[in-house]
């Protein structure tokens, strides 16, 4: 139905971030949207077997009979609610279900064939989903931005290295240096030498060195790989 476009290797490669939280993504038509209407009709019809629901319904434990007969008289709407209710009921032990009576896909087909209102327990278990969804976003979101940022303060100090090579990065240094080893010897005796370079090259990135704030630094990149 959808495929990669031009230059894409993965998946990934559709998605473009664009801040903290904020992403794109940019499908592109596949073979299905380029065959003539009445051909996708007549291969949805014959393919039973490459619906999305075909396969949840079979792992409920719906024989294909029975989900011919769901196709033909339920709407998608209400078969992907009951699919979603019963396979939480399934795996993921739901606070206040009771169990099945009888097996899941009896619990499924009384649900869809009599057109029930959803269990109160799957409301619960639906906001619960969603809260953990989105803890796990946001968990997500701040393990990227950490990573991002250890990126860019490692380009950041690597620019800092090579500024201080640079014939007015050694001019601050040789400037500021002599007077920090003299503050050092006498507060810091034993490591003076190391001190001295380590506010050096502090001072200089302060007052003299020049970087891409994070924010434009994360734009550019972004549009580096576009």
């Amino acid at each position: 139905i959808i495929e990669l476009g031009r230059g894409h290797r993965d998946p990934k490669d559709l998605f473009m971030k664009r801040g903290t939280g904020l992403y794109v993504v940019q499908f592109f038509e596949g073979p299905y949207f380029r065959r003539p209407l009445s051909d996708r009709t007549v291969i949805t019809k014959q393919a039973i077997t490459d619906d999305p629901l075909y396969q949840p319904l079979k792992t409920i434990g719906v024989d294909e009979p029975g989900i011919r007969r769901i196709f033909q008289e339920c709407s998608r709407g209400l078969i992907q609610r009951w699919v979603k209710i019963t396979d939480a009921a399934m795996h993921e032990q739901p606070r206040g279900f009771p169990g099945f009576k009888a097996s899941p896909a009896a619990f499924f087909m009384d649900g869809v064939q009599n057109q029930r209102m959803p269990p109160d327990w799957s409301y619960t278990h639906e906001k619960e989903r969603q809260r953990q969804q989105w803890e796990d976003q946001r968990r997500s979101m701040a393990e990227d931005e950490t990573a991002l940022r250890q990126e860019y303060q490692t380009e950041r100090a690597a620019a800092l290295q090579t500024f201080l090579v640079t014939p007015e990065g050694r001019s601050h240094f040789v400037r500021y240096q002599q007077t920090f080893i003299e503050f050092y010897r006498t507060v810091e005796p034993h490591r003076f030498h190391a001190a001295a370079r380590e506010a050096t090259e502090g001072k200089i990135e302060r007052e003299h060195f020049m970087f891409t704030e994070f924010s434009v630094w994360l734009m550019e990149r972004d549009q580096a790989k576009a």
